[in-house]
């Protein structure tokens, strides 16, 4: 599962399994031709075997998860096992919630299947702020524009970081996006994977500056855009934002 992270890491790692490896094949030397044939014969068997009748009905579902539905009651198996082990993972590490890690659990995530253009993305994300923050959609598309003319929110070449100031008080969202294909933002800049979308009133100026530092602390991490990019749907994406590495 996406969320899962292992406490041990195997020591001289890829060095010492390359080793394992590699360091037995002085016996094939001394198989032989005929018993090195047969080997060769019952793999290429099983490999048939596997290709034409056991690949189509392997279920690729995590160890974990089979284990756990075969002994929780079918009750929990309707409840949120994936959030469960998402907060056994958090207490193991001694990973304490901040308010942005709250912002994350309940924000929406957009999960765009084709490339769209800023426009496009910008009102989608509108929609979803002026539902929340009520505040009309018109409005917070304006804004977004503006801030965009002002001066580009792509941070990287896969991360753009759009963040506007919306009238009212103690108001604060988050709308996260990941798009495979891409969000165009300007012709010139090639489409970015990933997008944080911040909106708050002035009188939240403080959390909007910790937000976008905490963004930034998980973007910077070398993993990051491989796990966001691998994961196969929203709960997912939100578990490789909560589970990273990043100061509290």
């Amino acid at each position: 599962i996406g969320n899962y992270r292992p406490r041990f890491k195997s020591p001289l790692y890829p060095w010492l399994q390359i080793l394992g490896i590699v360091a037995p094949l002085f016996l094939l030397v001394e198989f032989g031709t005929i018993p090195l044939a047969v080997t060769g014969a019952v793999l290429l068997v099983g490999l048939l075997w596997y290709t034409v009748y056991a690949r189509p009905r392997a279920s690729r579902e995590s160890g974990l998860i089979y284990i756990l539905q075969r002994l929780v009651s079918h009750h929990f198996k309707k409840g949120g096992l994936r959030k469960e082990l998402r907060q056994i993972v958090m207490e193991r590490d001694e990973i304490v919630q901040d308010r942005f890690d709250r912002l994350v659990q309940e924000c929406v995530i957009l999960d765009l299947e084709s490339h769209v253009s800023a426009d496009e993305f910008f009102k989608q994300v509108s929609a979803v702020v002026a539902e929340k923050m009520q505040v009309e959609s018109e409005e917070v598309h304006r804004l977004l524009w503006e801030r965009e003319r002002e001066s580009s929110t792509v941070i990287t070449a896969t991360l753009a970081i759009p963040h506007i100031v919306v009238p009212g008080e103690k108001k604060f969202d988050l709308v996260i996006a990941r798009s495979k294909d891409g969000i165009a933002f300007d012709d010139e800049i090639r489409p970015v994977h990933t997008v944080f979308v911040l909106a708050g009133t002035t009188d939240e100026r403080n959390f909007h500056l910790k937000s976008l530092a905490a963004i930034a602390h998980i973007a910077q991490d070398s993993e990051f855009e491989h796990k966001w990019l691998e994961a196969r749907h929203v709960e997912e994406l939100r578990d490789v934002i909560l589970l990273a590495e990043r100061r509290r």
